[in-house]
């Protein structure tokens, strides 16, 4: 569904839609290109029709300023692929797919805010 409504999105000329896409390597198995390699995404997305370009997701004014930049061309839609770590700045978290499935108790929540990074 997901690769139909981007060929849709495509063919429709919807130069006002933006999509972003989180891209932090790992999904709920492992890495991404041990379980089902996403590469080259930037190159596959843009084969469907879509203005794409990649961001550090972490970087806010980089991506206001790219999206800004995709809005200019026209009868396309843009794709902002955020380049993240997942779980960044909190060590018991950071890039472990393992907390696709955690639950954060009142004890392990507040201990994150205190010695988040």
């Amino acid at each position: 569904m997901v690769w139909e409504a981007l060929l849709f999105a495509s063919h429709q000329k919807l130069d006002n839609l933006m999509a972003i896409i989180d891209y932090n390597k790992l999904q709920g198995f492992g890495s991404t290109k041990d379980i089902l390699n996403l590469d080259p995404l930037k190159e596959k997305l843009e084969s469907f029709g879509w203005n794409t370009k990649e961001v550090n997701g972490h970087d806010i004014k980089s991506i206001i300023n790219t999206s800004k930049e995709l809005f200019e061309e026209k009868n396309k839609p843009s794709l902002l692929i955020a380049n993240t770590i997942k779980g960044k700045g909190i060590h018991s978290m950071e890039n472990k797919f393992e907390s696709h499935y955690e639950v954060l108790d009142e004890k392990k929540y507040l201990d994150i805010i205190k010695n988040y990074q």
